[in-house]
């Protein structure tokens, strides 16, 4: 699967009770959020039917809407489809310049790219693609933009060896992303940025749903400093519907106050990477969601450095892996591990600091846990086999090992503390890197 990082410019040249749970974003009415081009803004509508089209549209100003839909085949596999709406709001005599604008763009066919950049507030954008191989970019602000909030940008693809990304700036916004390569041997790929600058923030929020295997969702999300920060959502496999997914890749990192992370897996093979830097986050995976008896071989990584944090995470099946690293004083770990009849399970949690609090359930045999906690007042509780003996059968009792770890950081010299927290392991970031 192609890992690529696009920008408009590259189209156009070519036990422990959380009290967050996960939310769901609602895709947006387009019939609600289109303006009405005659109040004060332009319309532009474009229409291509067949093979090898270019549409492009350039907009500045206010209440602005642009339609592109294109339907083709894979003669020449190649169409294109660009909106760029801007404005920077608050210019000297500017009134309410790039304000409220929207873009629709449907394609029908292989090989086709669209891009959208859109500049200013309360803007919407959406992409729609039929097909496969086919990339979506949509852009809401810029670096140096003015302003660049409220604004709602939606992906949906169909087919496989899809990209979706979503890059939106400042602060307030919503990006939400939906694929389905059901019945494809290739994934899709999902990525979400979003990066607050402060102003009147309360976060931004990022959903990404995708039905079928070896899909891959990464979301990256920078502050705020407020009570109410970002929102992540990853949902991999149809939880409630027939869909078999495996081998999904899902990424979550959050830095900032307030920001909540989950991630939902169905079935195997499935990979989880959560990193949050900052106080008073929460951070879930569930793993195996069909609750498949003999799914398994999932890998979760629960990275968080701040104070007040929740890391959870909630696996079924065999042969799984949790890793859990918490730093700072008040943060709380909890692992649920089970089934584990054919293969145990693996849990390992860390903790430096003060206050700081780690559960372990394990169910079947064969299962290992390892607590390390560094530093004060802490609180370990591991418990094997405690969901009674899995299918009836005896033959999955027993077999656990568990190991404590707890030492006091009183008295140690701050380079020995440091020694230590470098050799407690790598954050989920760096692994992901030494993967690649």
């Amino acid at each position: 699967m192609k890992r690529v990082i696009l920008c408009v410019s590259a189209l156009l040249a070519g036990g422990f009770a959380f009290a967050q749970t996960p939310k769901t974003v609602t895709p947006q009415s387009k019939q609600a959020l289109a303006p009405n081009a005659a109040v004060g803004g332009n319309l532009s509508t474009i229409d291509q039917v067949g093979i090898g089209s270019d549409g492009l549209a350039v907009q500045e100003g206010t209440m602005n809407t642009s339609y592109i839909n294109q339907t083709g085949t894979s003669a020449s596999n190649r169409n294109l489809a660009i909106v760029a709406q801007s404005g920077n709001v608050g210019d000297p005599g500017i009134a309410r310049s790039g304000f409220k604008n929207y873009a629709d763009l449907t394609q029908d066919g292989e090989g086709n790219q669209m891009g959208a950049l859109q500049l200013g507030d309360k803007n919407t954008a959406w992409g729609n693609q039929l097909g496969n191989d086919n990339v979506a970019l949509m852009e809401q602000g810029a670096v140096n933009a003015r302003q660049a909030q409220n604004n709602y940008a939606e992906v949906a693809q169909t087919g496989n060896g899809n990209e979706a990304e979503v890059q939106q700036r400042f602060d307030n916004n919503i990006a939400s992303s939906t694929q389905d390569n059901t019945g494809f041997a290739t994934g899709n790929r999902s990525y979400q940025e979003q990066v607050s600058a402060g102003n009147q923030s309360n976060g931004h929020t990022a959903i990404s749903t995708q039905r079928g295997g070896d899909n891959e969702v990464r979301q990256f999300q920078t502050g705020p400093n407020s009570a109410v920060g970002n929102y992540a959502e990853a949902n991999q496999g149809d939880i409630n519907g027939t869909d078999t997914a495996t081998g999904a890749y899902a990424q979550q990192i959050q830095s900032g106050s307030g920001q909540q992370a989950y991630i939902n897996q169905k079935l195997a093979g499935d990979e989880a990477y959560q990193e949050q830097l900052g106080a008073n986050n929460v951070a879930v995976a569930d793993q195996n969601l069909g609750g498949v008896v003999s799914g398994g071989d999932n890998f979760s990584s629960q990275y968080q450095d701040g104070t007040g944090n929740d890391a959870e995470a909630n696996q079924n099946g065999n042969n799984n892996e949790s890793f859990q690293e918490q730093f700072g004083v008040g943060n709380s770990a909890l692992t649920v591990q089970k089934f584990g009849q054919s293969a145990g399970n693996y849990a390992q949690s860390i903790q430096t600091g003060n206050d700081n609090d780690s559960q372990i359930r394990q169910n079947s045999n064969g299962n290992f846990a390892q607590v390390d906690q560094f530093g004060s007042n802490h609180m370990s509780i591991v418990n094997q086999n405690q969901l009674g003996t899995q299918l009836g059968n005896a033959s999955f009792n027993g077999s656990n090992t568990a190991s404590v770890l707890q030492r006091d950081a009183n008295g140690l010299s701050n380079a020995v503390q440091t020694l230590l927290k470098s050799r407690s392991g790598l954050s989920p970031a760096a692994k992901t890197l030494s993967r690649l």
